[in-house]
C-alpha cells in the first residue's frame, strides 16, 4: 500500500493538472484497445501529431528537405503504406491543411523583386511556352489525331498550361 501512495504522489507530482490527466487517459483508453487500421479519432491526431514533430527532425539527419519527409511519412502510414490510418474525413482535412502549407512555403519563396526586374524575360518565355504547345496540340489534334475542333483545343489547352513560377 505505501508502494503504491509512493506511486500515485510521484504520478500527481507531475501531472497535476486534471486536464491534462484527462487527455492522458483518453490517449491511454483509445490505445487499450486498437487494430489497424486506427479508428479511433484520438489516436488518429497523436498519430497525425508525433509524425509532424519527428518525422522533419529524424529527416533532416539524412538531408532530406523537411515537407518532403513529411509526404514521405503520409504515403508510409496511408492506406498503400502499412495501412496505419484509413482515409476519412479528418484526414482529408489533414491533408488539405497540409497541401495550403506547401502552397503557403513556395509563396514565400518567391522574390518579386527578381521577378518584376525580368517581367519582361518572363512574358517572352510564357507567351513562347503557351502559344508554341496549343498550336502544334491543335494541328496535331486535327490532322493527326483527326479530333474535332474543340477536342483538340482542350487537348492543346492541356499541353499549355503552366505556371511562370518556375522560371528562374
Amino acid at each position: 500500500m505505501l508502494l503504491r501512495k509512493q506511486i500515485h504522489q510521484y504520478f500527481f507530482k507531475f501531472f497535476n493538472d486534471i486536464r491534462l490527466l484527462k487527455i492522458l487517459n483518453m490517449i491511454l483508453l483509445s490505445i487499450y484497445d486498437t487494430t489497424l487500421p486506427l479508428t479511433q479519432p484520438v489516436l488518429k491526431f497523436l498519430v497525425i501529431l508525433v509524425i509532424i514533430l519527428f518525422a522533419p527532425i529524424l529527416l533532416n539527419k539524412i538531408k532530406i528537405p523537411h515537407i518532403l519527409g513529411l509526404i514521405i511519412a503520409g504515403a508510409i502510414i496511408g492506406p498503400n503504406g502499412i495501412n496505419l490510418l484509413t482515409r476519412d474525413s479528418s484526414i482529408i482535412l489533414s491533408g488539405t491543411a497540409g497541401l495550403l502549407y506547401i502552397m503557403f512555403l513556395a509563396g514565400l519563396e518567391i522574390d518579386l523583386a527578381e521577378f518584376k526586374k525580368n517581367s519582361m524575360k518572363s512574358l517572352t518565355f510564357g507567351m513562347y511556352t503557351f502559344w508554341i504547345p496549343i498550336i502544334l496540340g491543335i494541328l496535331a489534334g486535327i490532322y493527326i489525331l483527326k479530333f474535332s475542333v474543340a477536342t483538340s483545343v482542350l487537348l492543346a489547352s492541356m499541353f499549355a498550361s503552366h505556371t511562370l513560377i518556375a522560371y528562374p
